[in-house]
């Protein structure tokens, strides 16, 4: 799942993001009836995602600011993470 079908997705209802006090989050996907938690990682890319970022340098860009990581440590998380994402919904 690509981070544009993620917004998308985010954009029609299918999944709704919801920010935890922890610092976490859920994302939960209406159309396949999963709830799928989110480390603060997860929630960092999914909250890009929705505030506009689609691609993977810029989401990449957004973790290594955020997390004061090396770039391409945050771009192969973000990579990862779409991979995983997409194994799931």
């Amino acid at each position: 799942m690509s981070a544009e079908t993620i917004a998308e997705a985010m954009t029609t209802g299918r999944l709704s993001l919801t920010v935890l006090d922890d610092g976490s989050g859920v994302l939960l996907d209406q159309e396949k009836e999963a709830l799928l938690s989110l480390n603060t990682t997860g929630l960092a890319i999914v909250s890009a995602i929705a505030d506009g970022c689609r691609e993977e340098q810029d989401l990449a860009e957004r973790l290594s600011q955020q997390f004061d990581i090396d770039h391409e440590k945050a771009h192969t998380d973000v990579r990862h993470f779409l991979t995983q994402l997409t194994r799931v919904l």
